[in-house]
């Protein structure tokens, strides 16, 4: 990987564990830069402002989870399974990112731009798993009844992921109705 690529990538992780623990309040170029290992100016070569960082950090975050990439063996419950397992088995890094992706959610219900972006990776999210339902259907499945569970799945593991980090008191209860989800969806055999 080129240097520059590297720096880059290194920004990109460091704003999305700066935004998971500080919040937007706390990201700052100054924070980012010392987090990150890069001088102030460093930032503002690789990107041409601080909103475009946290653009692409998100982005990064959103299409790069590992439920948006089942591995060959698994069917449609596997999937869902391990989805769940990933979403509920995160760790402290990974839940610093969580964090941060609802954080520019939170954001974007207030600044239409953001807002226009975020949609745009969400879209891009929801036509992957649209695409992972449509691998694991049965034939005869039509587009309409794939697009719709693919948008199901999507917005309920969003939601309960939402519910499981904002409110860790109830998560034996996000927990459970996953698994009803699942078993709604992909009954075992």
């Amino acid at each position: 990987m080129a240097r520059g690529e590297d720096t880059r990538n290194r920004i990109l992780d460091a704003a999305i564990g700066l935004l998971g623990e500080a919040g937007i309040e706390g990201f700052s170029a100054a924070n980012l830069a010392a987090v990150a290992g890069v001088s102030k100016a460093n930032l503002f070569h690789h990107f041409e402002s601080l909103d475009q960082i946290v653009l692409e950090a998100f982005e990064r975050f959103a299409l790069n989870m590992p439920m948006m990439t089942p591995t060959e063996d698994m069917d449609l419950r596997g999937w869902l399974i391990g989805m769940g397992d990933s979403m509920f088995g995160l760790d402290e890094r990974e839940s610093e990112a969580v964090r941060a992706y609802f954080l520019f959610v939170a954001k974007a219900l207030f600044d239409e731009k953001l807002r226009k972006t975020v949609l745009g990776t969400v879209e891009q999210a929801s036509a992957m798993m649209i695409d992972i339902v449509r691998q694991f259907s049965r034939a005869g499945t039509s587009d309409t009844e794939v697009e719709a569970l693919g948008n199901l799945i999507f917005t309920t593991a969003d939601g309960m992921a939402l519910h499981f980090f904002a409110f860790p008191e109830r998560r034996h209860l996000v927990a459970a109705g996953w698994g009803a989800l699942v078993n709604a969806v992909a009954p075992e055999r």
